[in-house]
């Protein structure tokens, strides 16, 4: 590590508070990881509540579901940036399929999130929560390393998927916390459209928001497709102003 090219992180608003989410939803994940109090070495303060075995349930874990493009993602890292946590973000297309070599990765990501006091996001985690079968054993052993795993962890872990009807029923107890993200509502869309034209607009003066009325956001609103295609219709569209 070169010294001289470390730099203090710097923090970027509370985009917690931009998220399109049900104010209950938002005030449970918001009060969760504040009250969450796990340390760097796997104890908990005094007072903390513990496991009848030591060092088991000392984590607390999320499971967000839903189609894509709804959030699930922008949930994890929006909650790691209010809070001032590291976003420790990892794929399970970065994942060993070998179970033995899945076991250390997975071992040594979880040992350093915790060490860093870091928020971590799995994505598409289905791939390793599938339903076991008599039919499959290597799947049905890289099913029991990550329940083993997700039992010991004792940091914050936020597992998103859109296939939750296919994971192996022993993850249901593993997991505190599961929050289901549907279609949009209509105010939540306007508000989205409405966040990345006024993003837009601040590097694009041929188009600035000033031109855009409230009846432009909710004529735009009206149309029913989740937040990453607004997004994308956004950039594509101030790419060409």
């Amino acid at each position: 590590v070169r010294m001289e090219t470390l730099q203090t992180v710097e923090w970027h608003g509370d985009p917690f508070r931009m998220l399109q989410l049900d104010g209950s939803t938002k005030n449970l994940i918001e009060n969760l990881v504040a009250g969450f109090n796990g340390t760097d070495d796997g104890s908990h303060q005094d007072g903390s509540y513990d496991d009848i075995i030591k060092g088991k349930g000392q984590g607390l874990i999320f499971l967000l579901h839903g189609p894509p493009g709804l959030g699930k993602t922008l949930t994890a890292e929006s909650v790691a940036e209010s809070t001032h946590r590291s976003l420790y973000r990892i794929t399970t297309g970065e994942l060993s399929t070998n179970v033995a070599e899945l076991e250390k990765q997975l071992s040594d990501v979880f040992r350093l999130g915790a060490r860093w006091g870091a928020l971590m996001l799995l994505d598409e985690a289905d791939v390793l929560m599938t339903q076991r079968t008599v039919s499959d054993l290597q799947r049905n052993a890289i099913v029991a390393v990550f329940l083993r795993l997700l039992e010991y962890y004792r940091g914050i872990l936020f597992l998103t998927t859109n296939r939750i009807s296919d994971f192996d029923e022993a993850f249901h107890s593993r997991i505190h916390v599961t929050l289901r993200f549907g279609t949009l509502k209509k105010e939540w869309r306007v508000n989205i459209w409405r966040e990345h034209v006024n993003r837009a607009s601040k590097n694009n003066k041929l188009a600035m928001s000033y031109l855009w009325t409230e009846e432009m956001f909710d004529v735009l609103g009206e149309i029913e497709i989740n937040g990453r295609n607004i997004k994308n219709l956004v950039r594509t569209a101030y790419a060409f102003a």
